[in-house]
């Protein structure tokens, strides 16, 4: 498809009329300049099935196709209803698009709807077939130009691009929904931005608000000074609201009225507005929980109650309130198509610079196989729409940024852990930790406790890289110190506290300059003078401080085994002021200062894994039904038996997908997990142990060593070797570089063996995980 003119066709509807026998009404179809090319008398009757699906496509699919033939069966169905659109509704019209669109490589048609037409914006007109086509295949766009409210003034122009292209971009998952995968979304679109910036050298700022995505943050932010250009919106919606979150992380449901009023700040400022729904009642995400032990069975939609006004009415609202072009979603969309989409659209509005109709053909050319699957069905084609008489030309150029310089004080992540591949669930903890971390909350403090491996340092490492533009400084703070299997803290060393308490005091001195504190922490009198001067210095300043793995400065009983340590987070936390403090621990502190909130942070429910069994490579196929050589029932049911055995604790899924290459060899895991939980249970008096209580987590720490020990059991010598040694080395000290030099020292007195250490093996196994993509020898 070639660039093409701004704005090719227009199509105006005239003399729309709805009845009870159906809708009539006629196109214009006009060429640049006004030229006459073709019109068309349109009269559609209820009584023909495919006027049903043509009113809502995504619920007809839902309520009359088969969950077990679902793809290939929509694929059929759509292009029925594909055909009966392009001779019914669009006639010879749609015959003179596709010839215009052969000629020119692809059109952009206007498509002018009267308000009382407004509904005709939610149809799929792309999905007509012509001449054995689809039209969207062909390159045509429609873009909606939907009239604003009656009575409204004169649009005063756009103000333009300043030193930077800005983007919002929302992202609200409430808890008690139904999960999308938003922050691999969230994830893309910073790759994106990220790319832009360093590659092609442009100005791009990028705000995001995910967890805690309130009406007043949203108010807040839409009313920011400079404003922004582009706003991304990616949430859970229903047909007449879109779900934002109340500030304990429930529900919020907005009426799209007040979403648009929300929204109006930024009349002057936005030229492009992104939204994408998911709806609570989405059939497909609760296909996965449709097995023995996934969850209730799936049962049909009911028949929609309003046809007419689903995201799309947003999206039309949208682009005549704040006169913008808005790329809407006519139905819910699945995760991996959203995100595929997301990205390659931005891709070619950012880097490539082209208008948003040109874009939006070019992503979906991309992003869309020939064939549908699971991933990208048949009705994804068809699900964007564009909105806006401004879309046609508009472009969304970034200034080119300024010279390279390197600021170690805007490199505020420095010394974090990469943002966690995956992270699922968690939603309420995660949206009351925003909350405590806003900077009026009051809360000074976070700590975060629970069973090892239930996902503390997860949640602590995601809160930072969200967090990473509201705080003036980040500071990470790892405790060394190994566990023992039984996952009970072991008595380190008076070395090992110590040392902690030094690695603090360098990390806050390295992120905080002029700051002094290593000196103090030899002389008792000294420290007791700074530590006043710490509080004051966290309650004025905006600093994020994360003590990680702090179990080892802890005794069984939550007493700090250092004095020191307890006068330090006392200082850092007895304030009400602007810094915070996350603290996570397998064992909960026995006192803290009345401002720090404490969170237990326990395994998945049984929704939660199943959206983390989705999202791992192996699970996720035997999910899907699309592993090699494993029948798709069979698949589901091994997936059903490893939910129970692991019943949501996190390590011991991602393990079992590893072990999930050969279905056969999971038998002996289960086994082994059956028998540790009945006899757990029978010491237990047979009930099954709460979450939320010691027993539960010796349960999970005794099943997560059977595990282990089993599957390094099955590796051969030299693997076992390399998982002892990396069992014993300091995190700090698992760098590639070090291994390889550790490998060679094993290798010359005889236990190496091998040229290389076998890293790729390990990582197979599920036991070792790589944190960058650089490949081993």
């Amino acid at each position: 498809m070639t660039e093409g003119p701004a704005e090719d066709l227009t199509l105006t509807v005239d003399g729309f009329r709805d009845d009870a026998e159906g809708m009539s009404w006629r196109w214009l179809l006009t060429g640049p300049g006004g030229t006459f090319e073709a019109d068309a008398e349109i009269r559609l009757r209820r009584e023909e099935w495919q006027y049903d699906a043509f009113e809502d496509l995504y619920g007809y699919l839902a309520w009359r196709v088969d969950p077990e033939r679902r793809t290939e069966r929509e694929a059929a169905l759509v292009r029925e209803v594909g055909e009966w659109i392009g001779a019914r509704v669009l006639g010879e019209v749609g015959v003179r698009l596709s010839r215009f669109a052969e000629d020119a490589s692809g059109c952009t048609v206007r498509v002018v709807l009267p308000p009382e037409a407004r509904a005709l914006a939610a149809r799929p007109l792309e999905a007509a077939v012509i001449d054995g086509a689809p039209l969207r295949r062909r390159g045509v766009i429609f873009v909606h130009d939907v009239p604003g409210p009656p009575g409204a003034a004169r649009r005063p122009p756009k103000r333009p691009v300043g030193v930077s292209l800005r983007i919002l971009a929302l992202f609200s998952l409430p808890d008690a929904t139904t999960a999308l995968d938003l922050r691999r979304e969230r994830y893309e679109l910073a790759r994106i931005v990220r790319t832009v910036s360093a590659v092609h050298g442009r100005a791009v700022e990028l705000r995001v608000l995910q967890y805690g995505v309130t009406r007043e943050r949203l108010r807040e932010i839409a009313e920011e000074g400079p404003g922004w250009d582009v706003v991304h919106v990616s949430a859970h919606g229903s047909r007449a609201a879109l779900t934002l979150e109340h500030e304990d992380g429930s529900p919020d449901e907005v009426p799209h009225h007040v979403l648009v009023d929300l929204l109006s700040p930024l009349r002057r400022q936005v030229k492009l507005i992104t939204a994408s729904s998911c709806s609570s009642a989405d059939d497909r995400a609760r296909e996965s929980f449709d097995a023995p032990g996934l969850g209730p069975a799936l049962r049909r939609r009911d028949a929609p109650a309003d046809p007419a006004a689903p995201l799309t009415d947003l999206a039309s609202s949208l682009a005549g309130r704040l006169d913008c072009a808005v790329v809407g979603m006519r139905f819910p969309v699945v995760d991996d198509f959203a995100i595929a989409l997301g990205g390659k659209l931005y891709e070619a509005l950012l880097v490539r610079d082209q208008p948003p109709a040109t874009a939006l053909a070019r992503a979906l050319a991309a992003c869309v196989p020939d064939r549908p699957t699971a991933s990208f069905p048949a009705l994804s084609e068809v699900t964007p729409a564009l909105f806006g008489s401004s879309a046609a030309g508009l472009r969304l150029s970034a200034p080119r940024s300024g010279p390279l310089v390197y600021d170690a004080e805007k490199l505020k992540l420095a010394g974090f852990p990469e943002a966690p591949r995956r992270f699922v669930g968690r939603v309420a903890l995660m949206s009351r930790a925003n909350a405590a971390l806003a900077p009026r909350s009051g809360v000074s403090g976070i700590v975060l406790y629970g069973m090892a491996g239930a996902g503390k340092t997860t949640a602590a490492v995601e809160l930072a890289h969200t967090q990473e533009e509201n705080f003036q400084a980040l500071v990470w703070l790892r405790v060394a110190g190994a566990e023992p299997a039984d996952g009970v803290p072991s008595a380190p060393s008076a070395h090992v506290v110590d040392s902690a308490l030094t690695d603090l005091a360098v990390a806050l001195e390295q992120k905080l300059k002029g700051l002094s504190m290593t000196p103090a922490l030899t002389d008792r009198e000294e420290l007791q003078r700074l530590l006043p001067l710490l509080t004051e210095f966290f309650e004025r300043q905006r600093v994020l401080l994360v003590i990680d793995n702090a179990e080892g400065l802890l005794t069984s009983d939550g007493a700090w085994r250092d004095e020191r340590w307890e006068a330090v987070f006392t200082a850092l936390t007895s304030h009400t002021g602007l810094s915070r403090t996350v603290l996570t621990s397998r064992v909960r502190p026995a006192s803290v200062p009345a401002p720090v909130s404490v969170d237990p942070v326990h395994v998945l429910t049984r929704r939660e894994a199943v959206l983390l069994a989705r999202e791992l490579p192996r699970l996720g196929q035997l999910l899907e039904g699309t592993a090699p050589d494993v029948p798709a029932q069979r698949g589901r049911q091994v997936v059903s038996d490893i939910l129970a055995a692991t019943d949501g604790h996190p390590e011991l899924l991602v393990l079992a997908d590893a072990q999930a290459v050969d279905v056969d060899r999971l038998g002996p895991l289960l086994d082994t997990a059956r028998r540790t939980r009945e006899a757990a249970r029978s010491a237990d008096g047979g009930s099954a142990a709460d979450p939320a209580d010691a027993t539960a987590a010796e349960e999970y720490a005794l099943l997560l060593d059977s595990w282990t020990r089993g599957i390094a059991g099955e590796l051969g010598p030299h693997e076992q070797t390399l998982f002892q040694v990396l069992s014993v080395m300091e995190e700090a000290d698992r760098s590639r570089e070090t291994v390889a030099r550790v490998w060679d020292a094993l290798r010359g007195s005889g236990p190496g063996g091998t040229d290389a250490a076998p890293v790729p093996a390990l990582v197979r196994s599920g036991l070792v995980g790589l944190r960058c993509r650089r490949s081993w020898p």
